[in-house]
């Protein structure tokens, strides 16, 4: 089974979502540039969400590109993401109630629970943002670690959630300690989970209801 356009799907919700997110902190610390830069970004891939035939455009430069042999790794990698966007994007688009189901579930889980455990975390440490302000720099830190194409965005995310905290007149070194203590936290949450998770798959394999009965019967399974 190939899981690609659905995980490609949850992505690109993501960054659209974000970008939107995004707004907030341009708003709430009256930078125009932002917003300058947000709002077509925001279209483009609104208009994508839409129409996925659009991306064939910067998928034949890839590919024309990369006939020429200019920066044909780089294009090359390019041409594959966006295919792969492109028919995740065509697969739901059948389905219009899954993309809004899809886009609804993944904007309460930023604005209600990502943010909110932030909120949580900062005033454990006697910090105190503006819930629409904090929503605004959980996105932006996000959105920059995500395209940084380091692996989960480590180290990118905690350097752009500091330095924005600082606009709210958060010392550096705390909003560094800050974006490491909830790093940590999510991977000690997450690595818990997924240990548990697999204990439990392997003993789903091991367990063989059928194999069990025969053998209280005294019969070679």
């Amino acid at each position: 089974i190939w899981f690609g356009p659905s995980i490609i799907l949850e992505r690109l919700c993501d960054m659209f979502l974000l970008l939107i997110l995004s707004i907030s902190f341009a708003y709430t610390t009256d930078n125009g540039l932002i917003l300058l830069i947000l709002i077509p970004v925001i279209v483009l891939i609104g208009i994508i969400f839409i129409m996925p035939k659009f991306i064939d455009i910067p998928i034949k430069l890839c590919r024309f590109l990369s006939s020429k042999n200019i920066l044909s790794n780089i294009v090359n990698i390019l041409d594959i993401k966006l295919v792969e966007i492109q028919t995740g994007l065509i697969s739901y688009k059948k389905n219009i109630k899954i993309l809004f189901l899809v886009f609804i579930l993944t904007a309460v889980s930023w604005i209600i629970f990502e943010t909110a455990s932030h909120n949580i975390l900062l005033k454990g440490f006697g910090v105190n943002i503006p819930y629409i302000s904090l929503l605004g720099i959980v996105s932006v830190s996000w959105i920059l670690g995500t395209i940084s194409f380091i692996p989960g965005g480590l180290g990118v995310r905690e350097v752009v959630y500091a330095i924005m905290l600082t606009k709210f007149g958060v010392a550096l070194s705390v909003g560094m300690t800050l974006a490491v203590v909830y790093r940590a936290i999510i991977y000690v949450l997450f690595g818990s989970l997924a240990m548990i998770s697999i204990i439990m798959i392997d003993k789903i394999k091991d367990f063989n209801p059928s194999e069990q009965r025969i053998n209280k019967l005294g019969e070679k399974p």
